[in-house]
């Protein structure tokens, strides 16, 4: 259970993972196939399902805080190697403002 909440984590944070193959990897590793129907889609439901809803619920808070609390020292130190500058992010922030709405759900999918 722990390890179905820590990979619904990682996954939401590193891109090339795909969000389907965490939960998925977890059905096949920790479901008998021995068990009945029922039984079987009870525990995907109590091990997999509630652990990977917990993960990809909490995930956004870390990404928040460290965005929050980091912001500009972490964009201005790290931001080389993810290609993003505190320039770029400023411009971002100037659209978001002109927009409004409108751009908030263009770029809430990571489309900059």
């Amino acid at each position: 259970m722990l390890g179905v909440f820590l990979g619904v984590l990682l996954e939401m944070f590193i891109a090339p993972i795909p969000s389907a193959l965490v939960p998925i990897g977890a059905g096949i590793l920790l479901i008998s196939s021995e068990l009945p129907f029922l039984e079987a889609v009870a525990s995907c439901f109590s091990i997999i399902a509630l652990a990977g809803a917990l993960g990809a619920t909490i995930e956004p808070f870390f990404g928040y805080s460290l965005g929050y609390l980091g912001g500009r020292f972490l964009i201005e130190k790290y931001g080389r190697f993810i290609g993003v500058t505190w320039r770029e992010i400023e411009k971002a922030e100037r659209k978001l403002r002109e927009s409004g709405m409108r751009s908030l759900s263009y770029f809430s999918h990571g489309q900059f």
